[in-house]
């Protein structure tokens, strides 16, 4: 499982790349998705109420998440459930993911 540290109000994010059988959507696939969405502490944050807290380049099937945008709070390391939805299949959501993610109050310095 992968995992992520952000500062909260911090001006940092990551990257999601969603891939099928090892191989990165297409650009016609990742165009077919309607909503992207994580769940963090109990919370569900999308990219239609959100979209400032979602990049999106469907040419390399990359998702960009922008913490510091969706106002996550510093807090314990939670379990990420990033979910998918289209207009076929997958329109109650599709748990594409899960990784750990640590939301922290305190930026390191190196």
């Amino acid at each position: 499982m992968e995992y992520a540290i952000v500062h909260e109000d911090r001006d940092n994010s990551f990257t999601v790349t969603l891939k099928k059988n090892s191989v990165a959507l297409t650009q016609t696939e990742m165009e077919a998705i309607t909503k992207f969405e994580i769940k963090y502490n109990g919370t569900y944050y999308n990219s239609v109420d959100n979209s400032d807290g979602f990049e999106i380049v469907n040419a390399t099937a990359k998702v960009t998440v922008k913490p510091y945008e969706l106002g996550l709070e510093s807090g314990d390391t939670d379990t990420v459930e990033f979910i998918v939805y289209d207009n076929g299949d997958y329109t109650n959501g599709l748990l594409w993911d899960r990784f750990k993610l640590k939301v922290s109050d305190y930026a390191t310095v190196a």
